[in-house]
């Protein structure tokens, strides 16, 4: 074979592969759009309710997605995250409830606008939401940033306005507390130089949240913020 059919044989070859990556492209696409409209078509019906929860321990629950991303590079559909979503609302043939997980990522690639079923009241938390344990965000910061982007339509603001105001406030109250404690125990009987409370000194300013928060939250997927709780590069793996 010359080199000029070579050539020919190699181009027509790689348009051949690029014709089948288009197509099976188009087929994912097509199987994506199927699966979305039937969980929407029991969302909107209100007979299913999307809930974010937190995996328990033994983790047992298989991602329904039928494109699942984590399954296609560890042939596993097990759901390893600390989170996941279960859509709640169906019965199996028994009559018992049939509960679908979903990786949080994977369902994201199924249906991208989550805040669209936020405003619908179908996207719900399903108890208390917080930050893995050894995770560097608090409790309290993660779960309030998780609340806030449920309550803002996907939008919240960056954890370190939540951790920054955590630790002042709680310097703040403990500065309150110390003198409060310090006056009741000292210098009950008269008034004793020194004291704040007792010659009317300005006491500690409470921090305010408007001074740690800008006026509007950002907007974020949810994958990425649990992500960024989570101390993760990505949520699923």
């Amino acid at each position: 074979m010359t080199p000029q059919m070579e050539l020919k044989a190699a181009h027509g070859l790689g348009e051949h592969n690029t014709a089948d990556n288009h197509s099976r492209e188009r087929e994912r696409k097509a199987e994506q759009d199927e699966e979305a409209a039937y969980i929407l078509d029991d969302l909107r019906s209100g007979e299913r309710v999307l809930y974010l929860q937190e995996v328990p321990k033994v983790k047992v629950s298989h991602c329904r997605a039928w494109n699942c991303m984590p399954k296609r590079r560890t042939r596993e559909q097990i759901i390893r995250s600390y989170y996941r979503f279960a859509l709640k609302g169906g019965t199996n043939l028994y009559g018992g409830e049939r509960v679908p997980y979903y990786h949080i990522s994977c369902f994201e690639r199924i249906i991208p606008d989550l805040p669209d079923l936020l405003s619908g009241g179908s996207l719900k938390m399903d108890g208390w939401i917080a930050a893995p344990p050894g995770s560097k965000v608090s409790i309290e910061s993660s779960t309030k940033a998780i609340q806030d982007w449920f309550r803002y339509g996907g939008r919240t603001f960056d954890i370190d306005c939540y951790e920054r105001f955590k630790k002042d406030h709680g310097d703040w109250l403990d500065d309150w507390s110390y003198l409060h404690i310090e006056h009741q125990l000292a210098h009950t009987e008269k008034p004793s130089d020194g004291c704040c409370l007792c010659e009317g000194v300005a006491e500690p300013v409470e921090p305010r949240e408007t001074d740690y928060f800008p006026e509007s939250p950002s907007t974020i997927s949810l994958s990425r913020l649990l992500a960024l709780i989570s101390g993760q590069p990505h949520l699923d793996k």
